[in-house]
């Protein structure tokens, strides 16, 4: 008979073995919350028809459904096995209710186990283990529901395990072990996270915001307002607000929620933000609603970016974003570390943990002049040729003329910041690169985890001496365009020598 890590007092993994039995209930939660995701516009259609529902026939089904969904849990709690085989050293685990499923994980090529909690496991007490291998954008398997000392238990032993070292683990039957918790050293205060939430995404916050706002309208209006006289009244009515000079108001309001959403998008994920040093890596762990734990480790790490503007230098705070190994850093938001709201002195901090110096500019290059030329013809001359064209044929567009002076200053201003901000320096240890219009972007890489360099010319750049260089790292691409070509290609010569010449492990 097979029972939950908790009952056995199994610590060592070697047998087969269930989640902790409050599994049921996590598993119970996830799929009531996957359901109520998929099907959230009929329960927008009830709330809003709520007069001609038959709340007798709604009951019953509602119970039926989660009657379904409560078996629907505990047989994927029955289905869900794991366990480590020694003799192959494989991660094994089995899932699935319909549909079996059989995950096989190489101890050798496992490279993080991340120990997580979400809202749901915290109301139970249980965490998540997370297993990742280099290279892939998601985890390659998920424990939902066992207790903290198991889950360290277990990634202590997958971890040793993977890195050939001897256990340390207890034996079967000890019973919960104790891991000792070093003290952070680092502490991101919530006023640092608010000075970031406050200075930095407004575009991106605001996007969404507008983004929700235009789905709930259409969701609202294809239940609500079905026939085309009730959408007019609507209509009506948000040109009076305009004839009122509502709309200012409305814009003002954007604003503020804006402001709202940035300061809860930075302080609730990251709240508590601390770092500890566990051996040779770093431990991160934060999060208010979902509690995250990442063992950073500091070879691994491919690419490092500081990220700044001027409001947050005033106030000393900068974001920091360390990327490690990743098939596809785009898409792999998990290969992505974010460290919010640090100051410079703990930037350095950390930077000196993980390069094991503070990283020097050395050698600056800077672009050709060319490159203002080419974001002139780019972001001037063709917009305004097509503006031109289109005033040509629409007379209608040329009382728009007044803005293009703003919008050639604004433009301007753009294409002067973008090149006096973009910036190569280079000495033996290090490759920095430096761009930006109002967001300064830092990223610094060692030149030994470089995995490939490509050099371009166009054709028309050659009398010129101009190129294009990209360096290829695991942790995603740097590229420096419209390089002064004769200048830099010794160093692309002495990158690939030190590629090649390094002993250093990077992975």
């Amino acid at each position: 008979m097979m029972a939950s890590v908790e009952a056995s007092g199994n610590t060592a993994f070697d047998t087969p073995q269930r989640q902790s039995r409050v599994g049921i209930l996590v598993e119970f939660a996830y799929t009531l919350q996957r359901t109520v995701r998929a099907f959230w516009p009929v329960f927008l259609y009830l709330a809003i028809r709520f007069k001609e529902v038959n709340f007798l026939y709604v009951g019953l089904g509602a119970l039926l459904v989660l009657a379904a969904l409560a078996v629907l849990a505990y047989l994927k709690y029955l289905n869900f096995v794991f366990h480590i085989d020694e003799s192959r050293r494989e991660f094994i685990l089995h899932r699935g209710v319909f549909n079996k499923k059989r995950v096989v994980v190489q101890l050798s090529k496992i490279q993080q186990v991340n120990i997580n909690q979400s809202f749901i496991q915290k109301m139970v007490d249980v965490y998540a283990v997370e297993i990742e291998t280099a290279g892939s954008a998601k985890s390659e398997a998920t424990i939902k529901a066992i207790s903290k000392a198991s889950a360290l238990a277990l990634k202590e032993r997958l971890l040793d395990v993977a890195q050939n070292k001897k256990d340390r683990v207890a034996p079967p039957g000890e019973g919960e072990i104790a891991v000792e918790t070093p003290p952070p050293f680092i502490t991101i205060s919530l006023g640092s996270l608010a000075k970031v939430g406050i200075t930095s995404n407004y575009i991106e916050s605001f996007t969404l915001l507008l983004a929700f706002l235009y789905t709930i309208y259409s969701n609202v209006k294809d239940v609500w307002w079905n026939e085309k006289d009730q959408e007019s009244r609507l209509q009506d009515l948000a040109s009076s607000l305009v004839i009122t000079q509502s709309l200012l108001v409305v814009f003002g309001i954007l604003v503020v929620v804006t402001f709202l959403i940035n300061l809860l998008r930075m302080m609730i994920p990251y709240f508590h933000f601390n770092i500890r040093k566990q051996g040779p890596s770093l431990l991160l762990s934060y999060g208010l609603v979902n509690s995250k734990n990442t063992l950073l480790r500091p070879h691994k790490v491919q690419v490092v970016k500081l990220i700044t503007n001027y409001l947050q230098r005033k106030m000393d705070v900068l974001r920091m974003v360390i990327r490690q190994a990743s098939s596809d850093i785009r898409t792999d938001k998990k290969a992505s570390i974010q460290i919010p709201g640090c100051s410079g002195t703990e930037s350095k901090t950390i930077l000196k943990l993980i390069f094991g110096k503070h990283p020097q500019k050395g050698i600056m290059l800077k672009p050709n002049i060319r490159r203002i030329i080419s974001s002139i013809g780019i972001f001037i001359f063709i917009p305004m040729a097509l503006y031109v064209a289109v005033a040509l044929a629409n007379p209608l567009a040329y009382q728009y003329r007044y803005l293009l002076p703003i919008y050639l200053m604004v433009v301007s201003a753009f294409i002067y910041f973008s090149y006096q901000n973009n910036r190569l320096f280079i000495n033996d240890q290090f490759i920095i690169k430096q761009h930006g219009i109002w967001d300064i972007h830092t990223e610094i890489i060692e030149p030994f985890k470089i995995q490939a360099i490509t050099t371009r010319q166009n054709f028309w750049h050659r009398r010129v001496d101009i190129g294009h260089v990209t360096l290829h790292t695991a942790g995603g691409d740097i590229t420096f365009r419209f390089a002064d070509f004769s200048r830099v290609k010794p160093f692309v010569d002495y990158w690939l020598y030190q590629v090649e010449s390094s002993e250093e492990a990077w992975m």
